[in-house]
């Protein structure tokens, strides 16, 4: 054997180790290449009205929904199904069936089996203001009973709903009800059954009726059954992030409502949520700082982990410094150990979308990174699902036309 052709069989036998090296290490879960991306982007949407306020969920098997509002005639809700692969199953589908006026804010929640269950508010449906209301769906996308109302007060507006399901199927819906309880905005939620029907009567989720507007709540339920809730509360002018922690029966689990951020200088806001495999819960939310040179105050995403109890296991941990730019509307997923947040940032020109993943111990792993580059002038309303398979699931609201000022929902799988 010449030395020449040694040299050469040791280059390739070396090449084939290291790429055989590299394909285990990027099919690793704690290593997956993130530049990775599994599809291309896909328009979910109908293409024919302006969408927004997009919503995901998705199981541990990587089935899931995704909803929107569209505005047609009307602002309407309408869904599609995806399966595991990142692919449609089946065709867009109307969801509400009142479509008088407006339906908007969708949001949705998925078992471990595939069922669903999706929310909105309606406005006018019944006679008086916005109502909450939802329908349940099979697996395989077909209706399971007819939409339903979620709130029983019937004055004023009940708005801005979010639900979360459990992989039994129960369900808790929370929201916004205007002067319920002689305040401008407090905080109300129910739990149902996995058929639908409801265990408890409206809970009054918040107990400080001084501290004025309530707003913007969010729930998850972990598998013990415990139900965190989070909203914004505004408290001589300020906003911060308070939750409330419920058992399956409607119980208060804290004595008073925790206040979730630790530092309370300006504002606190947009909070999200989601439970981790191990039953706690990731709380997510934009809060505004100084910039440390620049005379100006920047919004900035934070988060913090609690226990089932609604109680704080650890600080705040900031996710982004408080840099040129805004950050702001965070989502936040969990699954098989690991988390994701994503949120929309302005950087002098367009709205982009960053994420943070975290691992195991709820420490930042690794360095955020940009949505990969869609030749999209604006891509805002993130909202992120992870499932057992290490794959995040990212949805957006995008511009197709910016004379219109018209956006369609996009979907990647990376």
């Amino acid at each position: 054997m010449s030395k020449k052709y040694y040299q050469l069989l040791v280059l390739f036998s070396l090449a084939i180790f290291i790429t055989v090296g590299f394909l285990k290490l990027s099919k690793s879960p704690n290593q997956k290449n993130i530049l990775a991306y599994n599809d291309q982007a896909k328009i979910i949407s109908q293409n024919s009205g302006n969408a927004e306020h997009p919503d995901m969920a998705v199981n541990s098997n990587g089935d899931g929904v995704i909803v929107w509002q569209e505005k047609l005639k009307n602002w309407d809700i309408f869904a599609q199904r995806i399966n595991k692969d990142g692919e449609k199953t089946g065709n867009v589908f109307q969801v509400n069936q009142y479509s008088v006026n407006d339906q908007k804010f969708p949001k949705t929640s998925i078992n471990k089996d595939g069922n669903f269950v999706i929310v909105w508010q309606s406005y006018l449906q019944d006679g008086n203001g916005s109502g909450v209301y939802g329908q349940k769906f099979k697996a395989n996308g077909r209706k399971w009973g007819s939409e339903f109302k979620v709130n029983s007060f019937p004055l004023n507006n009940q708005i801005l709903p979010d639900v979360a399901m459990n992989d039994s199927g129960f369900f808790v819906v929370a929201w916004v009800s205007e002067y319920q309880d002689d305040t401008p905005k407090s905080i109300y939620a129910k739990i149902f059954n996995p058929d639908g029907t409801p265990i408890t009567n409206e809970i009054e989720v918040n107990l400080l009726k001084k501290r004025g507007t309530q707003t913007n709540p969010k729930v998850a339920i972990n598998s013990k059954n415990q139900i965190l809730i989070v909203w914004q509360s505004c408290h001589e002018n300020d906003w911060d992030i308070h939750a409330q922690a419920l058992n399956l029966n409607g119980g208060r689990l804290l004595k008073e409502e925790l206040l979730v951020n630790d530092v309370t200088d300006f504002d606190q806001t947009q909070p999200n949520i989601t439970v981790t495999s191990s039953g706690n819960f990731i709380v997510a939310w934009s809060n505004k700082k100084s910039h440390p040179i620049l005379e100006t105050v920047m919004e900035n995403i934070e988060g913090k982990v609690l226990n089932g109890m609604g109680q704080s296991i650890s600080s705040s941990f900031v996710v982004t410094e408080p840099i040129f730019g805004h950050h702001d509307n965070p989502s936040v997923s969990s699954e098989n150990g690991y988390s994701a947040i994503a949120w929309q940032s302005f950087d002098k020109e367009n709205w982009q979308i960053w994420i943070q993943r975290l691992d195991s111990n709820n420490n930042l792993f690794g360095a955020p990174f940009k949505l990969a580059d869609e030749n999209q002038p604006d891509r805002e309303m993130p909202a992120i699902a992870t499932d057992s398979q290490s794959n995040y699931h990212m949805v957006w609201a995008s511009f197709v036309n910016t004379e219109k000022k018209q956006r369609s929902i996009f979907y990647k799988r990376f």
